[in-house]
This record gives C-alpha cells, structure tokens and sequence, in this order.
C-alpha cells in the first residue's frame, strides 16, 4: 500500500505516501501525472475497495473526487478525459472477456463506461504516437502464445 518514487540515476527509492495507514487494503497499482496532480488506481481486494485517488505533487494526502467501484490497471489521459482500464468488474470477478475501458470526466468525477467487455486480463494503458490508446489483452495467462496488445480509438 505504499507509493515510492525510484531515482532514476541513483536507485534511491523514497517513500512518498503509505496508503495502508487506515489498515484497509488499497493496493496501488497504476499511476498517471496531469501537470502536479498524481492519480493513483487502485486494485482494492480483501476488505479494501478499489479507489482513483488523486494526489497534489506534495503527497501530502490524497482526495476521492472520481467514482469507480472495480480495480484500475491502467490510466491514460487523453485530450482532456482520463482514461482507465478495469479489470474484475465487481459483479464478474475473474471473469475473462469483462474488463472495461472507462472515462472520468474531469470536472464532475462521473465514469462512464466507453466499452464494456472489451478484454480478458489487460494491463497497463498507454496513448501512442498516433494518438489511439493501447492497452494489453491476456497480459495474465499460462496459455503459451497468448497475449496481444489492443488499439483503441475512442
């Protein structure tokens, strides 16, 4: 439960903010920066409930101004939504083929969901050089040769 930051030339690591002081599990799991603010995805499991908490560059503390209910693996901003990638819906729990992609409009904190069903088991969301969003589909599997990457024009 606890976000670090890593020197890139140096190793050091430093502890920016431990989300586990409230004893529930949050589970950080994916991280994206708009200008100081930090918007940390959480998995959420045992008790703990997946959150998009949002953080000053300070981490000083975090607020909850975005509505989400399943576990983010992947946040992108893109023009001016934020983009995110959710993995378990909480009525399909380990479920292939239920992940959504979802945006949160930025001023009321609203999700709507963009696709629904769209993969099984991504991870990670990114914009590319030609402004689509990627993400990854079977990214968890024992299946040898599974795995693809997913382009997405919203």
């Amino acid at each position: 439960g606890t976000l670090l930051r890593v020197e890139p030339r140096t190793g050091e690591i430093t502890r920016l903010y431990d989300m586990s002081i409230d004893e529930r599990e949050h589970n950080p799991i994916v991280m994206a920066r708009r200008g100081n603010r930090f918007f940390v995805g959480t998995f959420g499991e045992d008790d703990g409930k997946a959150e998009l908490a949002v953080f000053d560059r300070d981490f000083s503390g975090y607020t909850l101004p975005f509505r989400s209910r399943d576990p983010l693996v992947g946040l992108a901003w893109f023009r001016d939504d934020l983009y995110g990638v959710e993995i378990f819906p909480y009525d399909e729990p380990w479920t292939p083929g239920s992940a959504n992609l979802v945006r949160f409009d930025a001023k009321t904190g609203a999700r709507t969901v963009v696709l629904k069903g769209f993969a099984s088991f991504p991870n990670g969301l990114v914009v590319g050089p030609d402004g689509a969003l990627y993400t990854s589909n079977w990214g968890t599997s024992f299946v040898p040769g599974d795995g693809e990457v997913l382009r997405i024009v919203p």
